[in-house]
């Protein structure tokens, strides 16, 4: 029964999903979570730090299916009467964690900008002045993990999860295992009411008293109609021995055997004939394949995308994953999209016996990353951010199902996919997020060239990208940067790197020789002499990739051959495309931006306040690359004993990037440095310190003999190329 809070409106700050109508059972569980946090206080009083764990029982499946969200949520809507806030957060990931809660943040503390551990310790210090919040973490895959995503211990947590370690950090332990067998009678009556206690007790005995199974065979006899001696008698055809069904599991069973040992063996024997959820998964899929086989393939090709929620998809006025899925339970629909639990995907995933089935699955997905990603186009991440965002973690699953795949993938794979695609490495490089872009783009690269020849265009154009990610991004160490060639052959030498020379001492370092700059090198020069050879001297794609080998040669310490590539590439454009051209006005930044590192400093201000008139005419003050060369010509300005317009270029820039591009990102972190440098120019060097450190946080300092490597460590490494910079803040310039 609903307890005394379940009453009344909502807290005030609140963002659980709707309670599940069909929740029975685990009273006592219920219980034991309030008591555990409330205690025998008041609902108002200070509690200190209380905190629940939900986890698996001993032997229950590692994936869950238990009902421990469920049971969390309907903890949330039984006891909103004792918070003022509530507040869930997807933890599966501590990206996902941290971003849940700027969420929450942006309505506890909108007032607080900066970095988001700067947010997230204002939030904390925010929570701790008061005791009546309740914060659950759902999917804690590792809590330790969190960092700086942990709360404080003022109010009251419930950490969802099967890591050992939660039992270690939650004072109390709540444990789930199957329901009891009058509760699984129950459910499965709630879901069918024809149904009577004796066959609901039938069918619970054939599937076992796991929650999710239940769920599952309910939302399937609701959404048939079948009576459940029909849907018996349906599990037991489907997996008779013998039958096709049963020998397309065994090969299943056999292959994962094969390449994953005892365990994945064991988990696709279930499947092949099994009790309980694989059983039923399997027959709802048997089921789809024969009413509606387009519906089974998307089914399938759910299978193959990341756990993270898909968006909705209509085409010709029609809901593509909705409808049959959504009736059969086989996935649920909430705000961020269409979800599959992990345990019927690992299930649909372990039946996918046969070649074809696999062919096939492959295809829905590829089939719902094309209709998702059909309105993106060149240039659209302003208006798509939240787009693309969705749809990266799935082209990068995709991705990797398809380096596996063979001739089958390259069949697959359409023109439209390697569009998306490559938008998307284009978004994860314009976003900062450079390990994850050239984890992508590194092995698509090698597969289209290994699929497609390497003269195709894709593949020329996957190569710039990388260049590019390369050249901006993986810091000192050169991050994952290998010299390879096209489709992962040697690339021919590049000879020793040229030394890089020391730079004038008011333009910016230059930076230290890098695997990763010279592996950028290699893949643009390839990408130059292929383009030339097919395509002619004067041809646009030609000189774009001309532009960004100029740039390769500078970041090199060839800054002689840079401008001179630089010169020939613009006057080409211009005389081609006119002036106002995006790849013309980008190699007149790129020149520009060599001429400064190289002292000349007179001429880089001509060219670069042209350059920044006519992108902000074209794309506006607030476009990227209007923003991009305004900060190099306030270097620029710097030089030229200027610093005064130096500065308001570059708070103008800083703003702009704090806005539009967050605290962390490397164009927000130059501005600061640069800003911090002309306060340093104009005597105020502990104003400078002062602005550089408000952005870039303290903790970066330390970490420039060993920057760290892998997510989160974005910052620090950005420090450590830019080191000769920082330490002019504290000597003095």
């Amino acid at each position: 029964m609903p307890g005394a809070s379940d009453s009344g409106r909502l807290p005030p700050v609140w963002n659980v999903r709707q309670r599940d109508p069909h929740f029975v059972g685990r009273d006592d569980e219920l219980v034991r979570i309030h008591r555990a946090l409330r205690g025998a206080a008041p609902p108002d009083a200070a509690m200190g730090a209380r905190g629940v764990g939900i986890v698996c029982a001993a032997g229950a499946d590692e994936a869950g299916g238990v009902g421990r969200t469920e049971l969390a949520v309907e903890y949330a809507h039984r006891h909103h009467g004792c918070y003022r806030l509530v507040w869930w957060v997807d933890a599966q990931t501590p990206a996902r964690a941290e971003s849940c809660l700027l969420g929450l943040a942006t309505i506890l503390v909108p007032a607080v900008t900066g970095p988001g551990t700067t947010v997230l310790r204002e939030l904390w210090a925010e929570l701790a002045r008061r005791a009546d919040w309740l914060l659950i973490y759902d999917d804690v895959d590792s809590p330790l993990d969190l960092g700086i995503a942990a709360p404080p211990d003022t109010g009251h947590v419930i950490m969802i999860g099967r890591a050992p370690e939660i039992g270690r950090l939650m004072p109390t332990l709540v444990e789930l295992g199957d329901l009891d067998r009058a509760d699984s009678i129950r459910l499965l009556r709630l879901h069918d009411t024809r149904a009577g206690e004796a066959e609901a007790a039938l069918l619970a005995a054939t599937v076992g008293d796991l929650p999710l199974a239940l769920a599952q065979a309910g939302r399937f006899l609701a959404g048939t109609g079948l009576p459940i001696a029909a849907y018996l008698r349906l599990l037991d055809e489907w997996h008779a021995p013998g039958t096709a069904e049963a020998a397309e599991r065994a090969e299943a069973a056999e292959r994962a055997g094969a390449a994953e040992g005892a365990g994945a063996a064991e988990a696709a024997n279930e499947a092949s004939g099994g009790s309980g959820l694989p059983r039923i998964v399997a027959t709802s899929r048997a089921w789809l394949e024969r009413d509606s086989p387009a519906t089974a393939e998307i089914l399938d090709g759910l299978a193959f995308l990341a756990t993270a929620p898909f968006p909705l998809v209509v085409a010709d006025g029609v809901d593509v994953i909705g409808g049959e899925l959504l009736r059969l339970g086989l996935v649920w629909r909430d705000e961020a999209g269409i979800r599959v639990h992990p345990l019927v995907r690992k299930w649909l995933r372990a039946g996918l016996g046969g070649e074809e089935r696999r062919r096939r699955a492959l295809r829905g997905a590829l089939r719902l990353l094309t209709l998702a990603g059909r309105d993106l186009h060149d240039g659209a991440e302003a208006g798509h951010r939240s787009d693309l965002t969705r749809l990266e973690p799935h082209v990068r699953a995709v991705s990797a199902w398809m380096d596996t795949a063979g001739p089958a993938g390259a069949e697959a794979e359409s023109a439209e996919i390697r569009r998306l695609t490559l938008l998307v490495v284009g978004f994860l490089h314009r976003s900062g997020r450079y390990d994850d872009g050239r984890g992508l783009s590194g092995p698509v690269r090698c597969r289209w060239a290994r699929d497609l020849g390497p003269d195709h265009p894709d593949v020329l154009s996957a190569a710039v990208v990388e260049a590019s990610i390369l050249l901006d991004g993986l810091g000192v160490d050169g991050g994952h940067a290998t010299e390879t060639g096209f489709g992962g052959a040697p690339a021919p030498s590049a000879g020793p790197a040229p030394a890089a020379g020391p730079a004038p001492a008011a333009g910016p370092a230059a930076p230290a020789v890098t695997a990763a700059v010279v592996t950028a090198q290699i893949l643009l020069t390839q990408a130059y002499s292929r383009r030339l050879r097919t395509l002619g001297p004067e041809h646009r794609e030609v000189l774009v990739v001309a532009s960004s080998l100029a740039r390769a040669h500078g970041e090199i310490g060839d800054r002689g051959e840079a401008v001179r590539l630089y010169r020939d590439t613009l006057g080409r454009q211009r005389d081609r495309f006119g002036p106002d051209d995006p790849d013309t006005l980008r190699s007149a930044h790129g020149l520009g931006d060599i001429l400064t590192r190289l002292g000349e400093f007179a001429e880089a201000d001509v060219l670069l306040r042209d350059t920044h008139d006519r992108r902000a005419r074209r794309c506006g003050t607030d476009h990227l690359d209007t923003q991009a060369t305004a900060l190099v010509l306030g270097v620029a300005l710097r030089g030229l004993g200027l610093p005064c317009e130096a500065r308001v270029l570059h708070e103008r820039v800083l703003a702009w990037a704090r806005r539009q591009l967050g605290y962390e990102h490397p164009q927000t972190l130059d501005a600061a440095l640069q800003l911090a440098l002309d306060l340093v120019a104009l005597g105020e060097v502990g104003r400078g310190r002062d602005v550089f450190t408000e952005v870039i946080g303290w903790e970066v300092f330390g970490w420039f003999d060993e920057p760290p490597t892998g997510p989160g460590a974005s910052v620090p490494r950005w420090a450590a190329r830019h080191r000769t910079e920082i330490a002019k803040l504290w000597s003095g310039g």
